[in-house]
C-alpha cells in the first residue's frame, strides 16, 4: 500500500514506529502483533534484532514530506483498521506528526482518510459476508 519509494532504512523505520504505536498504552494485544508482523513481511523488512525494538525510531529516515506522509498514512491504516478508537494510538500519531512538522491541516487530512479507509474497510467486510452495502 503505496509504500514501494520507501527505501530498506526508511521501512525498517516504519515498522518500529508501528511497534512504538502499538506498545503506547504498553499493552501489545496479539492482533495487533499480528500486524506489526504483516508490516514487517509487506514491507520486506527483515528479521530485527530484539534491541531495534528498545530505541525509538530513527525518524531522521524520513528526509522528506513524500517519504513521511508515506509513513504517516501506512500509519494511520494501521490505526484505523480495527475500528477502534485509541487514545494512545492516536497521540503516538500525532506525535509522529509534530516531529514530522506537520501542519495541523495535515493532520485534520490523516484523521479524514483514516476515517475513510475505516469506512471502505467495513464495506469490504460487508460485501466478502454477502450483506448489503
Amino acid at each position: 500500500m503505496y509504500v514501494h519509494g520507501l527505501n530498506a532504512e526508511q521501512r525498517k523505520q516504519l515498522v518500529l514506529m508501528a511497534f512504538h504505536m502499538m506498545m503506547a498504552d504498553s499493552v501489545a494485544k496479539d492482533e495487533e502483533k499480528l500486524v506489526v508482523t504483516a508490516l514487517k513481511h509487506e514491507l520486506g523488512v527483515p528479521a530485527l534484532e530484539r534491541g531495534d525494538f528498545g530505541q525509538p525510531p530513527r525518524l531522521e529516515a524520513f528526509p522528506d514530506r513524500t517519504s513521511r506522509m508515506t509513513a504517516m498514512l501506512r500509519l494511520a491504516a494501521i490505526a484505523y483498521s480495527d475500528r477502534e478508537y485509541h487514545l494512545e494510538e492516536t497521540r503516538m500519531l500525532v506525535r509522529y506528526a509534530r516531529q514530522f512538522d506537520f501542519h495541523p491541516a495535515d493532520l485534520k487530512a490523516l484523521d479524514a482518510w483514516g476515517r475513510s479507509y475505516q469506512s471502505v474497510l467495513a464495506e469490504a467486510q460487508r460485501m466478502i459476508a454477502g450483506g448489503t452495502i
